[in-house]
């Protein structure tokens, strides 16, 4: 079995947040743990690679410049109502499940 065919047997979890410090944390912590991650630095990026890749779970800064994690998810869920796209918002006092 190729590592392409490996790589894409993998969950996929798209990662959107400004701040490369947090975007640092989340990748250190998820890394290692069986899953492919691929990240974006705001939300207008997040939602062309979420439409490019259909990623298994999008972890969401909720505090982002234009377009905030909440409208992210909701632009997203309008889009593909069809999928089961879940939102985890996440900000330095917790996370909050939409």
């Amino acid at each position: 079995m190729s590592s392409e065919t490996v790589m894409c047997d993998k969950p996929t979890i798209l990662i959107i947040d400004d701040t490369p410090a947090n975007l640092g944390v989340v990748m250190d912590s998820l890394e290692n743990r069986g899953y492919r991650l691929l990240i974006a630095q705001d939300g207008a990026e997040g939602l062309k690679r979420a439409a490019f890749v259909k990623p298994d779970l999008i972890l969401l800064d909720v505090m982002m410049p234009e377009l905030d994690g909440f409208e992210v998810c909701r632009r997203a869920k309008a889009r593909y109502r069809d999928s089961r796209y879940t939102g985890d918002f996440y900000d330095r006092s917790g996370g909050e499940r939409a």
